[in-house]
């Protein structure tokens, strides 16, 4: 596993970590991250279609910060995944009226 990859692997820990603050407590993605790693995880996670049940809930606690669409997208971590991916992970932010930009930053659109 390169560094990149480990650390966008601790960032779907600090997800999950994070999201227990507003008693969210996101066990399946946590046993994802686990099995499949973190970048496995996403791609899984969205190559699956749909959104999931946690990005809404993190649109509700207003921390889609914290969502794994986000961290596809951020600069950092964009080397990691195929334009497929990217592209889903920016039409679901899409759909919530959120992107990413340049530097990273989650704006609403």
């Amino acid at each position: 596993m390169s560094n990149l990859e480990m650390d966008f692997h601790q960032a779907m820990i600090h997800i999950y970590q994070e999201a227990k603050d507003f008693d969210y407590f996101a066990t399946r993605f946590r046993m994802m991250v686990e099995q499949h790693g973190g970048v496995g995880t996403a791609r899984r996670l969205l190559s699956a279609g749909n959104a999931q049940e946690g990005l809404n809930r993190l649109w509700e606690h207003n921390r889609l910060d914290l969502s794994v669409e986000y961290h596809v997208l951020h600069p950092k971590f964009q080397e990691l995944f195929d334009d497929n991916i990217k592209e889903e992970a920016t039409r679901r932010l899409g759909k919530l009226d959120y992107t990413v930009d340049k530097e990273g930053n989650l704006l609403r659109s």
